[in-house]
């Protein structure tokens, strides 16, 4: 007989719980690596990418800074933002065994898997690029096989291919539960976003609009540096918001990973 499969509404309320306990602890290491991230892309994005396209032509100019852009935001955030993954997760792992974590108590557990965790997402990225590119629905295929490798490394302290073959390891036989499960938060958390961004943008649009009157200061340098303090103040929000996806996440894996220990030998999938 297989053992009982985690149910979405239990995962989804135990997220819940562990967010609003882990999110204090999340907090200074999304303000430590992530913001200046944040801060810089906005910064190139404000002062690089063209804002006015008129023409197929310009559209056609415009799509290497774009490029550009995704590349640059990729790297930093392989560099930067795995080890504040890793720490979050080794957090809530420990959470959960009833340790409670510090911020620098995490990262100095998340430190020793940092290149580890690099390595083997930017692996996966390539991959998932490259089947993306020959047709879009391989890459998706994949992105669910692939689902859990950060928890893998983070958790499992496994890496590189290996890492990537564990998590498809887990999915396999439940990839349309693994789809079905993560969807939903995706988007769920995309609208919960969009809903808090419309009235953001709105005000910034209108604060921006009375200062400038007000103050007699329509410089480009005025315009510039709103555009990127509201741009940056949602990236942020962004990040805040999304950490409930990795809580889910791990919760998600470990729940894949007991269910699978309960397995006969014979049934576990190398």
């Amino acid at each position: 007989m297989n053992p009982e499969r985690p149910k979405w509404t239990t995962l989804l309320a135990e997220s819940f719980s562990y967010y609003f306990s882990i999110l204090k602890m999340a907090l200074p290491l999304i303000l430590i690596f992530k913001l200046p991230i944040i801060v810089f892309t906005e910064t190139l994005s404000e002062f690089w990418l063209p804002k006015d396209i008129q023409s197929i032509q310009q559209m056609e100019a415009s799509l290497s800074p774009f490029l550009n852009l995704a590349i640059i935001t990729t790297l930093l955030e392989l560099l930067l933002g795995t080890v504040v993954s890793i720490a979050i997760i080794k957090a809530l792992v420990a959470r959960r065994e009833g340790k409670n974590l510090s911020s620098w108590e995490a990262l100095k557990q998340a430190r020793p898997l940092w290149t580890e965790g690099i390595a083997t997402l930017f692996l996966m990225t390539v991959i998932l690029i490259a089947l993306t590119y020959l047709l879009i629905i391989p890459g998706i295929i994949w992105g669910i096989f692939y689902a859990f490798t950060l928890y893998v490394v983070a958790i499992e302290g496994i890496g590189g291919r290996a890492a990537l073959k564990r998590s498809k390891a887990l999915v396999r036989g439940h990839w349309w539960e693994v789809f079905a499960y993560v969807l939903p938060v995706h988007l769920g958390l995309f609208l919960v976003m969009v809903l808090l961004i419309s009235p953001s943008v709105f005000f910034a649009g209108v604060t921006t609009g009375i200062l400038e009157d007000q103050m007699a200061m329509q410089t480009s340098s005025w315009q510039h540096g709103t555009h990127i303090f509201f741009s940056t103040l949602i990236g942020v929000l962004g990040e805040i918001l999304f950490l409930f996806s990795t809580v889910f996440m791990t919760l998600y894996f470990l729940a894949c990973s007991n269910s699978e220990k309960k397995l006969p030998p014979s049934q576990i999938i190398e």
